[in-house]
């Protein structure tokens, strides 16, 4: 009896233990997919919100990381025109009025990489992605100025001729 409560035990710790790894796995990276549709020749704006997955904490790019950092968030948009165009249209995506917080003051320490699987765009998707990392602070109090602020920017989607 008391070798097979000793196994229940055992395989209830595997599990469990298993589960945790997973989610502290799972935790490393945050992804955020949207689709969005455009109508042709119109420029679309996204207000993006960038904060690191609970439990972490995003920190500068070269700074010596613990447990709990990530050096970079990355958001993912699916983006195609409502209705299939005749010819392509040029799809240009920048990024704006970026904050930490609700301060503008350090948004130079804010890098924001967008990438697009391809330039031009119809009513098929074209993969968007939004890397934010962050430069190193030249102070500590500029550090802790910034430190767990949430990042806001608004994305303007254009598709063009």
């Amino acid at each position: 009896m008391f070798k097979r409560l000793m196994v229940v035990l055992i395989l209830m710790l595997m599990v469990t233990s298993s589960t945790i790894a997973f989610a502290w796995w799972d935790n490393l990276s945050q992804s955020d997919n949207q689709t969005l549709l455009i109508g042709q020749g119109v420029t679309l704006e996204v207000e993006a919100v960038v904060t690191a997955p609970e439990g972490k904490v995003l920190v500068p790019k070269g700074i010596v990381m613990k447990v709990n950092d990530v050096d970079s968030i990355e958001l993912t948009y699916n983006v195609k025109l409502d209705y299939e165009v005749i010819e392509d249209l040029d799809l240009s995506v920048i990024a704006d009025e970026i904050m930490i917080g609700r301060s503008n003051e350090h948004s130079d320490l804010v890098n924001i990489e967008i990438t697009l699987s391809q330039d031009q765009v119809n009513n098929e998707n074209v993969l968007v992605t939004v890397l934010v990392t962050l430069n190193m602070p030249v102070s500590e109090e500029q550090y802790q100025e910034i430190i767990n602020q949430a990042i806001t920017f608004t994305l303007r989607f254009t598709a063009k001729q």
